[in-house]
Parts: C-alpha cells; structure tokens; sequence
C-alpha cells in the first residue's frame, strides 16, 4: 500500500493594531467618535495593578511541534481580529470645570493602552460627565477599545517532506466460509436422497460426500498508481493486492449405521467416522 504524507511545522506570529482616542476631556463627542486611522503597532503601554505604565511588546513567533498537512502546498492562515486585553485595570481621569451656565461639572473616566505616558489612549470606559452640585448625570459614552490583535500562522516546510510511503500491509478477512449443504453421491447410482437425514449405502458401494459452501466476498484492491511512487499523489491510502490467500476447513465426520430397516433406526447404535482432511490453503498471486 501507498499513501503521500507531508509534515510542515506552523510558525504563529501575533500582530496587533490601534486607534488611538482624540482627546476623551472634549466633552461635546464621545470618545468613540474621535479615533484616529489604523495602525499597526509592536509595543505598546498597559496601566499595571501597581498604577505603573508597562511597556508590552508583540511575543516572538513561535513554531509548532511538526503536523500532518494533506497538500504539497498548506496556506498560511490567520484568525479574525479580536480586542486585546493584558488585565483589567486602567488609569483613572478626572476634569473639573464651571460651564458658562454656571453648572459646576466633573468628567471622570478610565483609560488605558497609550503609546506614551503623556500621549492619547486607545481604550476609553466609564466616561461620565455629572453634575457636580446635584450628582445628577449630564451625559454617558460607550466603552470603547481600539486594540486589537489576531495571529496568522505560516508553514514551515520539514526537510525530507513531502514523501510518498510504500508498506507491506498483511491484512486478516473476518469473513467465514459458510456450509451451504451437503450432497452424498454413489459412483454408480448417482446421487442419493436422504431418509429422515440418512442415507443408504448399498453394500461394497463407493460414495463422494461433499460439502457445499457459499465463498464470501474477501474484498481485493487494484490501486494500480501505487506501482509508480514517483508520479503517486494521493493523501489516501491505496492498495493493491499482491497475493490473496484463502484456507477451506475441510473437517467432516459422519454417522453410520446397519440398515435394519427404517423403522429401527432410532434403534441403533451409530458408529462415528472422522473422515477430515488437512486444512487446504489456496493462493493467488501477482
């Protein structure tokens, strides 16, 4: 039998991407409204449980263990974008002021994921605006966070690969020779017909007993392409069969009896005969 393998080792590198948040304090949009185009970015700054900015950069690429692949030539392939986050924990923001109606009023939100300490965020949640004198909320924005990462991952070809494999495969049929009857034929009268399942054998005769068996289907396989490794392409097993080989059970043992008529037959005493021959092996091969 025959059957192509390839194995690629997958190398997986994770890439990351940002909007960055155009000044969260201007109160007159929110800050969704204001991000800026993207880009893509290898490091980045995460607000710590420390309430200490930590720089985080991109991981290195890393390579699986090697994998059965069922092409000569695996894409690489990605995975969808998704938003990133290291922890949950963010910079708190606060802004107080008296508008030109006379409103004392607070913004307070929570930030995190800036390229520098001082520079715009690109993750904004809990923005609320409140008035200060009678804590009444004035305006509320949606959580938002631009940073996101997916992982692509790319083949790595593995020396050796792809190859095509020839192997000996000794296969065992379940299947059984099944007995169908069996026929008992008198050299000179031809073939008897049973009385009450026995047979009567005339005196100094000669008679065949044979069994009848139905053959099972063993199955074969002619995958002729397996004969030409070189020009072999398929991902499946293929075979072909180089030699089938079938044994017959050829174990018979019969009863016999004095005819003393066929009224007393329940009254005799059977003699039994082991009549077995060897197991015969039958073969084909090419």
């Amino acid at each position: 039998e025959a059957v192509r393998v390839n194995k690629v080792k997958w190398r997986k590198t994770t890439q990351w991407r940002i909007r960055f948040i155009d000044n969260p304090l201007l109160t007159s949009t929110c800050p969704g409204d204001k991000a800026g185009n993207i880009q893509s970015i290898t490091k980045i700054n995460n607000f710590t449980v420390d309430e200490l900015w930590e720089e985080k950069k991109l991981p290195i690429p890393l390579e699986s263990d090697p994998e059965d692949v069922f092409t000569d030539t695996p894409k690489p392939y990605e995975t969808d974008w998704v938003q990133k986050h290291f922890d949950t924990n963010f910079k708190i923001a606060t802004s107080s002021w008296q508008g030109i109606d006379g409103v004392n009023k607070q913004l307070i939100y929570a930030y995190d994921y800036v390229a520098t300490e001082i520079s715009q965020p690109g993750m904004v949640v809990g923005w609320t605006l409140i008035n200060v004198d009678t804590q009444e909320v004035l305006k509320t924005c949606e959580d938002i966070s631009f940073f996101e990462q997916n992982l692509v991952y790319d083949p790595v070809a593995q020396n050796g690969y792809p190859q095509n494999q020839l192997s000996e495969n000794l296969q065992s049929s379940p299947v059984l020779f099944q007995t169908d009857s069996f026929t008992v034929e008198d050299v000179e009268d031809g073939f008897l017909t049973a009385i009450n399942g026995w047979f009567r054998i005339a005196p100094g005769h000669i008679v065949w007993v044979n069994k009848i068996i139905n053959n099972p289907d063993p199955g074969n396989y002619n995958d002729t392409d397996v004969l030409d490794l070189n020009a072999f392409q398929s991902y499946q097993t293929h075979r072909m069969d180089r030699q089938l080989e079938w044994t017959i059970n050829q174990q018979l043992t019969l009863q016999a009896i004095h005819d003393a008529g066929e009224q007393n037959i329940v009254l005799m005493t059977p003699k039994v005969v082991d009549l077995s021959a060897p197991d015969q092996v039958y073969k084909i091969s090419r």
